[in-house]
């Protein structure tokens, strides 16, 4: 999921489309819900509450875009190597809802 309406995806839209897989699939067991699609923000302090925010509702995974045009073979490599934005949270546990 990406941003929407103007703003990141907050903790009740992801609620939301939890609760439309539930009602769907009948269960989230086994689901990822993955956000993001945007470069790193230039405050990863705030990026970083951003997605501790977002991970105490289940999201599993952020990807983060790298634009082609970043730079030359050397920028790139710098880009991939710092590697993915940590957070430190305990893992999240799914709901149970095997039985809905």
């Amino acid at each position: 999921m990406y941003k929407q309406r103007g703003h990141w995806l907050q903790p009740e839209d992801v609620r939301a489309l939890r609760e439309r897989v539930i009602a769907h699939r009948g269960t989230i067991y086994g689901y990822d819900i993955a956000v993001g699609g945007a470069q790193r923000w230039e405050d990863e302090n705030k990026q970083r509450a951003y997605l501790e925010l977002i991970a105490t509702v289940g999201v599993t995974w952020w990807h983060e875009y790298i634009p082609p045009d970043i730079g030359d073979f050397e920028v790139e490599r710098q880009v991939i190597e710092r590697g993915p934005l940590r957070i430190d949270l305990r893992p999240y546990r799914m709901p149970d809802h095997s039985g809905v």
